[in-house]
């Protein structure tokens, strides 16, 4: 039996407890925690390697080009952008991260605390709008990808990326016995609880989804019980989404763009292969 629950975003009888999840979800990221879950991201991406994702970014922009950056974050992307002259804007929904963001770059850029699903900003004004691994943790990811859409000029970009969790059947968030990462088991002798999470991750939760939520019976699977909200926190233990690359590419299609990423693959490096279990996508509106 799941021990994580697991409910569509699209699904008008889940509401109530989505919009719960939402508010645990807000109350999370404006929470003690956050100053340990900035300085993580920050490290990490402080300095960006030129993984496909970032290199293909990079190749979209030019300078004077208006971007938006919806779930910023420590703001590592202007960081790593400034360099090309973007008229840059982050938004997240964290105050003491855009505090933090607004002190360290002034005048250089512009960040807005708000929500990520509807942030009143006018329709049809960038060039380009994108997020780094912001999907994967949204309660409502088609909502966010519609807001996407509208912000974006006809013929603007709009550029996602993050895991590709649901053709795996597994994510960090999911439970797996002892709140921790496989790793960490491993490392202080939990060998019982290294076991069950291995098999939990590979065997159990990719059959069940599988078989119990198929793709086309429950859109936008959603984790309404993230190992994050039991008091413990490793990366994307708050991650709730269950991306499908193949979901997000229709949806967006849907919407009214374009799904061009293999083309500028293609274009521009053909040696470059995508790992299967990234999301990468790069969309022009029409």
């Amino acid at each position: 039996m799941l021990k994580s629950k697991l409910v569509s975003a699209k699904d008008p009888d889940a509401q109530s407890v989505l919009q719960k999840l939402h508010q645990e979800l807000t109350s999370f990221y404006n929470g003690n925690i956050m100053n340990e879950y900035y300085e993580e991201a920050q490290a990490v991406n402080e300095v960006w390697s030129e993984g496909i994702p970032q290199w293909l970014l990079r190749q979209q922009i030019h300078k004077g080009m208006r971007l938006l950056d919806l779930g910023c974050g420590s703001g590592h992307a202007f960081e790593n952008l400034r360099n090309i002259g973007p008229v840059y804007t982050g938004v997240d929904w964290s105050e003491q991260i855009i505090k933090r963001n607004r002190e360290i770059h002034e005048e250089e850029a512009t960040f807005l605390v708000g929500s990520i699903y509807d942030t009143q900003l006018p329709s049809n004004n960038y060039d380009m709008v994108f997020s780094l691994y912001v999907l994967e943790h949204l309660v409502w990811p088609h909502i966010f990808l519609s807001e996407m859409v509208r912000l974006a000029k006809p013929g603007g970009l709009i550029f996602v990326v993050c895991p590709n969790y649901r053709p795996y059947g597994r994510m960090p968030s999911l439970w797996y016995g002892i709140p921790s990462s496989l790793k960490q088991k491993l490392r202080t002798e939990h060998f019982f609880d290294a076991m069950r999470h291995a098999a939990l991750r590979s065997i159990y939760y990719p059959f069940m989804i599988k078989t119990r939520y198929p793709l086309n019976e429950y859109p936008f699977l959603i984790n309404l019980s993230p190992s994050c909200l039991n008091g413990h926190w490793h990366v994307d233990t708050d991650a709730v989404y269950f991306v499908d690359r193949r979901e997000v590419a229709s949806e967006l299609c849907w919407l009214g763009t374009k799904d061009i990423t293999s083309e500028l693959l293609r274009g521009s490096m053909p040696e470059l292969v995508v790992n299967k279990s990234l999301c990468l996508i790069v969309a022009r509106k029409s």
